[in-house]
Formats: structure tokens, C-alpha cells, sequence
């Protein structure tokens, strides 16, 4: 326990400071480049504003806060955003982003429950499972990140929801804490939320898998709502950084040098760049894309994405395969070379483009460019399924 709780107190600790002085708002890297935290506080607010949020120089236009959230009469909602990973259809939200951030942490979500029963955590939380959960980290904080672990508190079984209001209370009363399973909360304002309920994949028209609203934890003494994307799908080391994967976006060079996006699904990729590491995946659940760093992926003259309104004769080849295939599960995957969509033998004369290692192949060091911006972006469809929870 002692151990544990060390690991988290040089950032918390530093996550204190930040929200004292203001740590999401604009500061300074040592190179002194601007550094900044957007959470879906901010999102709705350049989106209302109708503003682009600022991202380095590789996005001079900045990112349209209307490819992250969609702006609605009774509230807004966070877009389903299509994607390919390891092969195969996938999607995503996007929660969170950071420009000129080096590392982000996993910070502690406090469960509080009555008595510790290691084979069912939850069994005992506090109030019936209505007490909050509690976050020392706030949305203001330059150190605030949607990666938790969570930590079951052992209080007095007479407790109340009224009777903690921050964890310094947990740590001074000397509270047994439990480390679980890692999980994907994000804070929102109130007003953001999910449309349709059981949102789909935005090119299949498939349901995704959960993505719920929760009415909120404890912050600071207030009730803040989140939303819960699932557990176990980043990984983190022993210092407590969540472990970025590539996001490819594909782009290409304009005669100027500046890139230009082909509007195509990026590809989001399952291990650091270049590290050649196999996917991990657990009963469907892949542990990585929660946490991702654009890269810019210039595609040559010759590669394209697919169109099937404009290749009938390939459309017409998918629904003549021994097992037919839905058109929609190609549309926008990118081709290394477009003759292919030509050939009597497709899908299988294309080289696909929709998958880390694929990119990585095809692209080489030269023809993908690393930006200054992160973002939390979990998984929400992959392998061509919803991900269950």
C-alpha cells in the first residue's frame, strides 16, 4: 500500500500545483514551445465558438472541434470516428488532446468500499455502489488525464457519501488502498453526451460498443459527470506513463511541402512506432489506441483510398466471392497503388494500407512525420466488432 501510493505522489503532487496555477492553461515546455491540454470542457467551448482548437505546426489550420464533437439543439455529442487497425474496420472517440505534451500520466480513481474481497472488488463499494468515486486530479490540471488506475479504499463500513470529500482525507485517515484494474473515464460538461444512445460506426452502420455517461465523481468537493469508455485498453510502465501508439493520418506533400488530408480513416496502430511489438488483445479487447500521437503518413502519387461508387466492376467482384463482402468494409481503406482496384483479382491484388506494420512498410521513417499533438482516442470497434465492456 505504502508503495502504491508513493508511485502517485511526485504527480499528484505536481497535478496539485498545476491546478493552483492555472496548469491547463497555456505554459512552456523547455524548448518553450507552447503546451496545452484540451479536455471536452475546452472541445465544447471552441466548438460553441466555432473556433478551431491550435495544434502546432503541423495542423496550421488547427483541428476542427467538429470532427471530435457534433453540436446539438438539447446538448452535444462525441462523433464516432471510422478508423482501420491491424487490418480490419475499427473506431474511436476522441476525448482529449495535448499539443507539445512528452508523456501523460495514469492517475488514481478512488473506489471506496466497506470490506476488501479480492475476488469481487466491487462487491462491497460504499452505499450500495452509489457513493462517487473520487479524483484528485482535475480537468484544469496540466497533469489531468483520462487514464486511471483504479484504487479500492477500505473505510469504515459506517462511512457515508458525505463522509470523505477529497482522497487527502483517504491518505490522512490511513485507508487500506487495493490497486485494480486500469480504465478509461474522461470528465464532460454536463451537456455533452451520446446521439443516437447506441451510437453506430459511421460507414458500416453497425452499433459500437459501450460508451456510457456516468452522472460523475468526486472532485475537490464537488460531483463532476464522466464518461467510461471501458478498462484495459492502454498500457503504462513502472513510472506511471501511459504508453502512446501511432495514429496515421494520410496526407499528401503539396508542391509547397505542406500536407494536405486525403479525408481518408486514419489507421490506428497497436505498439510504438517502428517497435515491430505483436497487438495485444484479451477476449476482443485490445490494450492499446486509448492513447495515440498523430503521425502524418505521405502517401505517394500512386496510393489511394477506396471509392466503391466510383469502381462498380470492383463492387461487383466483392458480392461475386464465395462469400460475398459488403462493399462498406473497403470504403476509405487506402491502396499502396490504385491500379489494383482494377484487377480481375481484388480485393486480394490491392496492398492494403491498414495496418501499423503496413504503414510502417510501405511509408519507411522518411514518409511518416511525427506532430506535437496526442490525444486519447479509445477503441470503441475493432476486428470488425463492437467492443464489448
Amino acid at each position: 500500500m505504502n508503495r502504491t501510493f508513493r508511485l502517485w505522489l511526485l504527480p499528484t503532487l505536481l497535478g496539485v500545483v498545476a491546478a493552483v496555477t492555472g496548469g491547463c492553461e497555456q505554459s512552456r515546455t523547455a524548448d518553450d514551445e507552447p503546451r496545452r491540454l484540451y479536455t471536452l470542457f475546452d472541445i465544447q467551448e471552441a466548438l460553441h465558438d466555432s473556433r478551431p482548437i491550435p495544434a502546432g505546426p503541423e495542423f496550421g489550420a488547427g483541428i476542427a472541434p467538429d470532427t471530435i464533437m457534433t453540436l446539438g439543439a438539447s446538448g452535444d455529442s462525441l462523433k464516432i470516428m471510422a478508423a482501420y487497425s491491424e487490418g480490419a474496420p475499427a473506431a474511436y472517440v476522441t476525448t482529449d488532446l495535448w499539443t507539445n505534451f512528452p508523456e501523460v500520466w495514469v492517475q488514481p480513481w478512488y473506489v471506496l468500499v466497506s470490506a476488501w474481497n479480492e475476488k469481487a472488488p466491487r462487491d462491497n463499494k460504499l452505499g450500495d455502489g452509489t457513493t462517487p468515486a473520487m479524483i484528485d486530479v482535475g480537468p484544469k490540471s496540466a497533469f489531468y488525464s483520462p487514464f486511471w488506475l483504479i484504487l479500492y479504499a477500505v473505510v469504515d463500513p459506517r462511512a457515508t457519501a458525505d463522509t470523505y470529500s477529497s482522497s487527502r482525507q483517504l491518505i490522512d485517515d490511513g485507508a487500506p488502498l487495493h490497486p485494480g484494474a486500469p480504465w478509461f473515464y474522461t470528465v464532460r460538461p454536463l451537456s455533452v453526451g451520446l446521439v443516437p444512445a447506441k451510437p453506430l460506426h459511421p460507414i458500416l452502420g453497425v452499433e459500437v460498443g459501450n460508451v456510457t455517461l456516468s452522472p460523475g465523481a468526486r472532485f475537490d468537493g464537488e460531483i463532476i459527470p464522466y464518461v467510461n469508455v471501458g478498462g484495459n485498453n492502454f498500457r503504462y510502465d513502472d513510472k506511471l506513463v501511459v504508453e502512446e501508439v501511432p495514429l496515421f493520418i494520410f496526407v499528401r506533400r503539396e508542391s509547397s511541402g505542406a500536407p494536405t488530408r486525403i479525408g481518408a480513416p486514419g489507421v490506428v496502430g497497436s505498439s510504438p512506432l517502428f517497435s515491430r511489438r505483436p497487438a495485444e488483445v484479451v477476449g476482443g479487447q485490445p490494450r492499446f489506441g486509448a492513447f495515440t500521437r498523430f503521425y502524418l503518413a505521405y502517401l505517394p502519387d500512386a496510393a489511394a483510398a477506396f471509392d466503391p461508387a466510383a469502381n462498380p466492376a470492383a463492387v461487383m467482384r466483392l458480392g461475386a466471392l464465395a462469400t460475398p463482402v459488403d462493399p462498406k468494409i473497403y470504403q476509405g481503406r487506402v491502396a499502396a497503388n490504385k491500379d489494383c482496384f482494377g484487377a480481375d483479382t481484388f480485393p486480394a491484388s490491392c496492398t492494403w494500407l491498414d495496418s501499423q506494420q503496413r504503414v510502417e512498410d510501405a511509408l519507411g521513417h522518411a514518409g511518416i512525420e511525427r506532430t506535437q499533438v496526442s490525444a486519447a482516442t479509445p477503441l470503441v470497434f475493432y476486428g470488425g466488432k463492437a467492443i464489448s465492456r
